[in-house]
């Protein structure tokens, strides 16, 4: 194996080790709004929402586009992936 490849290789665990962090993250904040949604004694209405639900709204839309952004990461990952893995295989055949 080339230094390039094992280069290529360790940054690919770098991005996976960033990737479970970031899931983590989003996981523990998934976990905390569900948790104050559903101890929320009164229910959403979107006429007239008070000051917690619309904090819980923003929150909740700001997790969405997180995952978003996490899912953009993953599909670039898997891209990065797949071209090394292909690289490399074409190189040992």
């Amino acid at each position: 194996m080339t230094s390039s490849s094992l280069d290529r290789i360790g940054a690919l665990a770098d991005e996976l080790d960033y990737t479970q962090d970031t899931l983590s993250t989003l996981s523990v904040l998934y976990t905390s709004l569900q948790h104050a949604y559903e101890t929320c004694a009164l229910p959403l209405h979107p006429a007239r929402l008070d000051a917690m639900e619309k904090e819980l709204l923003v929150a909740f839309d700001d997790l969405e586009l997180q995952l978003i952004h996490l899912d953009r990461h993953l599909r670039a990952l898997e891209s990065s992936w797949y071209q090394w893995k292909s690289s490399h295989l074409t190189a040992v055949l």
